[in-house]
């Protein structure tokens, strides 16, 4: 997974094989006419700011499940006041913070129940792969603060996918790790998302 929430159910598969194909690109033909690399943490002029709850700091965990029940994975991140001014649920949702990807479209409503949302986010057209562009569409319900869901369905190259992501605060971050730090299900380090 590598935005948790829409890339979460794409990224594994059309999303990061992209990546990982522009990345090949570049290094053939030394960065002529390639995108520029994605960036590592999110930069805090593409946060979003709504006037919603943020989640109340500690160890949280994000499990990505297909529309069948299927588990496809989960990761862990620590959340704290400046790493929700930075990368909020909503931010995760767009997952523009993680891939690089720009979004265009960062459309979330408040609803009785919670929050609808629609994003479009692209790459743009690259060599041998035509437009990378992924459409995400879906509601958050739940407590924002304390527990909640995602329910999506995102298209990208003709593909279309549905699932869920289950959000949920398990206590304060374990020793050693810091506010930002996102690990897969492994506890393996990813990438402090407020890092410089």
């Amino acid at each position: 997974m590598v935005g948790l929430c829409s890339a979460a159910l794409s990224a594994d598969s059309d999303y990061s094989k992209a990546l990982q194909q522009k990345k090949q690109i570049e290094q053939m033909t030394g960065g002529k006419d390639a995108a520029p690399e994605p960036v590592q943490g999110p930069p805090a002029s593409n946060a979003l700011h709504l006037d919603a709850p943020m989640r109340k700091a500690g160890w949280w965990e994000f499990a990505a499940v297909t529309q069948s029940g299927t588990a496809i994975g989960k990761q862990n991140l620590c959340i704290g006041e400046a790493s929700e001014k930075v990368y909020s649920a909503f931010d995760q949702i767009t997952g523009e913070a993680m891939t690089g990807i720009p979004c265009t479209k960062r459309d979330f409503q408040q609803t009785a129940d919670g929050w609808t949302f629609e994003t479009t986010c692209s790459q743009g057209n690259l060599p041998g792969m035509g437009d990378l562009t992924m459409n995400a569409k879906g509601t958050i319900t739940g407590d924002i603060a304390t527990q909640y869901e995602v329910h999506q369905t995102v298209t990208s190259a003709g593909t279309t996918t549905a699932g869920t992501i289950q959000a949920a605060l398990k206590g304060p971050c374990p020793e050693g790790r810091k506010e930002g730090d996102l690990v897969d299900e492994s506890g393996d380090f990813l990438v402090n998302m407020i890092a410089p």
